[in-house]
């Protein structure tokens, strides 16, 4: 049962390390991809959707990382880069739709939900934080 435990917990953790990696090398494409980004989001979302989002993303970022020193878990940093990076790629969700609609067929094309996407990313965003699951604390045991 014990051995079952270990191999359970090796794969989640190497399962971790690699969508830690595929977030990193997702946001290196968003910040390459930042000005464009920025200009086809900002006609999509209405004009409080950018301090809504970062400004509560940067305060998890900020908690976050003082909670990163505390943590004595085996993948403090793959957990803390899946936290603050899932919300971002949800908030820019609607320009990878449509720049890789465009890439594929040649022309521009909306889905649909490109205005929800900013309370989606809200929503993971503080979800990411105050839930338990994702937010696991020490526990004493005696």
């Amino acid at each position: 049962m014990k051995k079952e435990n270990v191999q359970r917990n090796a794969v989640f953790n190497h399962l971790m390390t690699l969508c830690a990696w595929i977030a990193f090398i997702l946001i290196l494409l968003v910040l390459a991809k930042g000005d464009q980004i920025l200009q086809s989001v900002a006609i999509i979302y209405p004009e409080f959707a950018l301090p809504a989002f970062f400004i509560p993303w940067f305060l998890l970022v900020i908690s976050s990382v003082q909670k990163l020193r505390e943590s004595l878990s085996k993948a403090p940093l793959q957990s803390w880069i899946l936290k603050t990076t899932v919300p971002i790629f949800i908030f820019v969700l609607p320009f990878f739709t449509t720049w890789l609609t465009s890439s594929l067929t040649g022309h521009h094309e909306t889905i649909g939900f490109e205005g929800y996407c900013v309370y989606l990313a809200i929503l993971v965003l503080f979800m990411v934080h105050f839930l338990p699951v994702f937010n696991t604390k020490q526990v004493l045991v005696k």
